[in-house]
């Protein structure tokens, strides 16, 4: 991929490469030699586009699988799911990044790693084995957020020596597995497992109530506990664990949907540091490519085309979207104003507890984002209200009939999407909210359709439900 970026960055290379022509004409050492410096810092900046190019492309093509993942899944927050981190210390960050595997099932989800070996971005082969050694001789495999009854939680971070990192898990459900897996990255980009450490709880009573090891509650001789696939004694594991976590230096992803473990200290020191992980647009804006602007454009002619009845490029265009949009991330007194609405409506009986559609949205485009819930019983009275947080309360600002229809996101532009589809007729409007009753714009409709594939099955839908 190439952007104005590079063009920038090849014409001071260029610029840079004549000058140093014309100071080898004056026989100058010291013209010569600061030459060579800036060519040399010309080159590097060029080397950065590479990278990030490389990577831009990388993501764009795990587009789709990232942000499944960072939707969440069976009731999980949304959270980031990409990220830049130096791994091996040569100065170029490597790309990390989580993806559903399955549209059907979200129970793994991949951590794939990235390097730039000089021109292209190559993925690396590295293996999470289990710290019991129960694995041998199953298929080598990366680590997976995967579903599981209590959830999976991780801490993923760089150690103070450089080239090393460690993944913190613990997985709970028939037990509680806490694992740590510690690696080494050299310079050409090879990642080698250091160090496996690991300890598994059966659920244990203490004190008539139900606990999950503890170290303050459940003695140790009840753990199981291994090094490198090997069982170790409870002295041997807390001076290699202890070493391991106190080496913490950056937190690349932190995630923490369910039970945490027995150790609280290596949660708070992760919380106390920033983590790197960052939402998949976040980071292509961070690289200099900016979606939501490209998507916005695309949106456009797809509407342009659908409405001039020009469906077959409708569809070239639509297929270039994303299928689903972002919830918009907002400040927790706004999330707790909305969820404040989420809680009364759910009260009154006036959203459905099997399927309940809420996301929250920029719908103004004033950078902070709108809430949108489904109000009703079914297809007939459906209804989208839209709320707005306004002076520490989250303000009713309008609503519009939803039944049998989804909700689309129109980036860079006031409003929402609505695709109206039923009983073979299809129809496309943009709505926009502000004062007084919402505002409908048309974009066209048709009917007849036959099957589901006929429809348009509009980009850019939210998708968040409970």
């Amino acid at each position: 991929m190439i952007n104005k970026r590079f063009i920038m960055m090849a014409a001071v290379l260029a610029m840079v490469i004549g000058i140093t022509v014309i100071a080898a004409g004056c026989g100058s050492a010291g013209d010569e030699k600061a030459a060579d410096q800036e060519k040399a810092a010309a080159e590097e900046s060029v080397a950065e586009e590479a990278w990030a190019d490389a990577y831009i492309k990388v993501l764009q093509d795990n587009g789709e699988a990232i942000r499944a993942y960072e939707l969440g899944y069976y009731g999980e927050k949304q959270k980031p799911g990409t990220a830049l981190c130096d791994l091996n210390g040569d100065g170029i960050p490597e790309l990390l990044f989580f993806t559903q595997q399955s549209e059907d099932y979200a129970g793994l989800c991949e951590l794939s790693i990235y390097t730039f070996d000089g021109k292209d971005a190559r993925k690396v082969d590295y293996t999470c084995s289990s710290a019991s050694g129960e694995d041998k001789g199953e298929e080598k495999r990366p680590y997976y957020d995967a579903q599981v009854a209590g959830g999976t939680v991780y801490i993923i971070y760089t150690e103070k020596e450089t080239g090393h990192f460690n993944i913190y898990s613990t997985i709970t459900d028939e037990s509680i597995m806490v694992q740590m897996n510690r690696y080494s990255m050299d310079k050409k980009g090879s990642i080698s497992e250091i160090q496996r450490l690991g300890y598994r709880f059966s659920f244990v009573e203490y004190d008539g109530n139900t606990y999950v090891g503890s170290r303050d509650k459940v003695d140790y001789k009840d753990a199981e506990m291994y090094i490198d696939g090997a069982k170790a004694s409870e002295e041997e594991y807390l001076k290699a664990y202890d070493a391991a976590r106190d080496a913490m230096n950056e937190v690349i992803f932190c995630s923490d949907n369910g039970y945490r473990g027995d150790d609280e200290a290596i949660w708070e020191e992760a919380g106390q540091k920033q983590s790197l992980a960052l939402y998949y647009n976040d980071l292509l804006k961070k690289m200099g490519y900016d979606p939501e602007q490209e998507n916005g454009a695309i949106m456009e002619k797809v509407l342009k085309a659908y409405g001039e009845e020009d469906y077959d490029k409708a569809e070239e265009y639509n297929a270039k979207l994303p299928k689903y949009a972002y919830d918009m991330p907002v400040s927790d007194e706004e999330k707790a104003a909305y969820d404040h609405v989420f809680e009364t409506l759910s009260e009154e009986g006036k959203v459905q507890d099997e399927y309940i559609f809420h996301c929250i949205c920029d719908v103004d485009q004033d950078g902070r984002g709108e809430y949108l819930i489904q109000t009703g019983t079914c297809e007939a009275d459906y209804m989208l209200q839209c709320y707005k947080y306004e002076d520490g309360k989250a303000k009713l600002i309008g609503e519009v009939g939803s039944g049998h229809t989804s909700v689309h996101q129109y980036p860079g532009h006031k409003g929402i999407i609505l695709e109206y589809g039923h009983m073979g007729g299809e129809a496309l409007t943009v709505v926009t909210f502000g004062e007084g009753e919402p505002k409908y714009t048309q974009i066209g409709g048709r009917s007849e359709l036959s099957d589901v594939e006929d429809y348009i099955q509009l980009g850019l839908m939210y998708n968040t439900t409970n």
